[in-house]
């Protein structure tokens, strides 16, 4: 009986082991993406992420904040785009670029050279931009985005290698009570 409960235990936790982690999409972060305004004066950076899915073609997630910045007596409200505040958002043509609206007065587009890829970096086009009504457009000058996944265990084998870590604690208290008993 202890050698069945035994290798019912083990059975259990190798098969959690070795079950697939489910996917939570790709998350690509941007790195050292700096804005310039008017004849390429300095005017801020963009940071956060943004997640799409496995196939690349559809936005799961985006949280990604332009700086604060004046230039030339213009200035640059800080802005963070994220889709649930967006009004609008154009992602026909991902993995190539994307578009996200906070209302009539901020947008911001990102377009990447060679279109994304589920590994590696991806440098971003000097055309995207920033553009809010009061200050008008930023552009990038430089950047990148870097790509990884965001897994997640799957729910069954959390499930599964929690049954089997209690049959195997229910196992161990039903012996040290026979033999105590």
């Amino acid at each position: 009986m202890r050698i069945g409960i035994r290798a019912t235990a083990l059975a259990c936790l190798a098969c959690a082991a070795f079950a697939a982690p489910s996917s939570a999409g790709v998350v690509f972060t941007l790195t050292d993406v700096d804005l310039v305004a008017g004849g390429g004066l300095p005017a801020g950076t963009l940071t956060g992420s943004f997640t799409l899915s496995d196939d690349l073609h559809t936005m799961l997630a985006a949280d990604i904040t332009a700086s604060a910045a004046t230039v030339d007596g213009f200035t640059y409200a800080s802005a963070t785009y994220t889709l649930a505040d967006a009004t609008f958002t154009y992602t026909d043509q991902l993995p190539y670029n994307f578009r996200i609206d906070l209302g009539p007065t901020r947008e911001l587009q990102l377009v990447f050279l060679s279109g994304l890829a589920a590994t590696g970096a991806t440098n971003i086009y000097t055309g995207s931009y920033e553009w809010q009504a009061d200050a008008g457009s930023r552009t990038v000058a430089s950047g990148s985005v870097v790509a990884s996944h965001g897994s997640v265990p799957e729910p069954s084998s959390v499930v599964l290698a929690a049954v089997g870590a209690s049959a195997a604690l229910l196992a161990a208290r039903r012996i040290r009570r026979r033999r105590a008993g």
